[in-house]
């Protein structure tokens, strides 16, 4: 009997732990501007429904964040402050500097499944869908034009492809797109997906396309390209590409795409008059122009904050076990 205690004590004990430890206690300066806070309230709002984590409004500042209406935005972590102004929130930023507070890594777009693969919300959503994909309300991923995958994390054409240059790109900052052939002419049979992918989800591809020999002969009055060249991911760039006399105002252009990837796909006509060399793309990695001023706690800190909790459960845990045996 005293074993069987003794578990649903432990039991007990640890799911109060985990449970407080999804308990956010925070509260507001009194002279914040009235925007501020609604901002701040209605990403609280969204990550409640979204998460397991429960947000309580506190008259005690100790052990809760402060949101602060400093004209700027910021986490402080010395203070355990979240610094914000109406110059810089927004809906997206004020989910994201609550994400920030909370975790030990810059957030992903989706602030949501970060927060809940962080604090274990198995009840909750927590698969992250790659490359544009949305997610479904059975929590799973949709995937845009040319991915699939269960995260679309893959190229759906891969096994179409025609030359060896196509595929994912992934272990460079910086880099060049072209088919294998080139700067020779490549079959007039060339099917080829390229993806260009940082590692940080906050990160972006800057790209500009250098050459473009694509078949821009013999076209319809209304066609722009013989061969279909697409580039999906930034929204700056107009699907199809055209290779007539429109495209040359593209060449030299600089692009950046809207988040973490970049995805081109090019279909050569197999019927044009000659064979053409394709295209030639130069591209790097660069940061997201964003909340990057807002600090993110140490990995020392997330370290220490760890073993206190485990130094904290095995006190609670041996005195239980004391008083049962005594």
């Amino acid at each position: 009997m005293l074993s069987i205690n003794l578990l649903i004590l432990i039991f007990s004990i640890f799911c109060i732990s985990i449970n407080d430890g999804r308990i956010i206690h925070y509260y507001f300066d009194e002279d914040n501007e009235e925007r501020v806070n609604e901002c701040i309230i209605n990403a609280i709002d969204h990550l409640t429904e979204e998460t397991c984590l429960q947000f309580v409004r506190s008259q005690v500042p100790k052990d809760s964040i402060l949101f602060l209406d400093s004209g700027h935005c910021s986490w402080q972590e010395t203070n355990n402050t979240v610094h914000l102004g109406v110059n810089c929130i927004n809906d997206a930023m004020c989910s994201q500097i609550i994400a920030r507070a909370l975790t030990n890594d810059r957030p992903y777009p989706l602030v949501s499944r970060i927060l809940n693969l962080k604090y274990n919300c198995t009840d909750k959503c927590t698969i992250l869908c790659e490359n544009g994909g949305s997610i479904t309300g059975d929590c799973t991923c949709e995937c845009g034009y040319g991915f699939t995958g269960d995260r679309c994390e893959r190229l759906k054409g891969e096994a179409l492809f025609t030359d060896t240059s196509c595929g994912i790109r992934d272990d460079d900052d910086d880099g060049t797109i072209a088919l294998s052939s080139f700067p020779g002419n490549a079959p007039k049979q060339t099917y080829c997906q390229w993806l260009i992918k940082a590692d940080e989800p906050w990160e972006n591809i800057e790209f500009e396309i250098v050459e473009l020999d694509l078949d821009n002969e013999n076209l319809l009055p209304s066609q722009k390209c013989g061969d279909s060249f697409v580039i999906f991911g930034s929204s700056s760039v107009q699907n199809p590409i055209p290779c007539n006399s429109e495209g040359s105002a593209i060449l030299g252009q600089k692009y950046r795409s809207d988040s973490n990837w970049l995805f081109i796909e090019l279909r050569a006509n197999a019927y044009s008059l000659r064979q053409h060399k394709g295209p030639l793309i130069k591209y790097n990695v660069v940061n997201e122009d964003g909340p990057n001023n807002i600090r993110t706690f140490s990995s020392e800190q997330v370290s220490t904050s760890t073993s206190t909790f485990i130094a904290s459960f095995w006190t609670l845990l041996m005195t239980a076990i004391f008083r049962i045996a005594h």
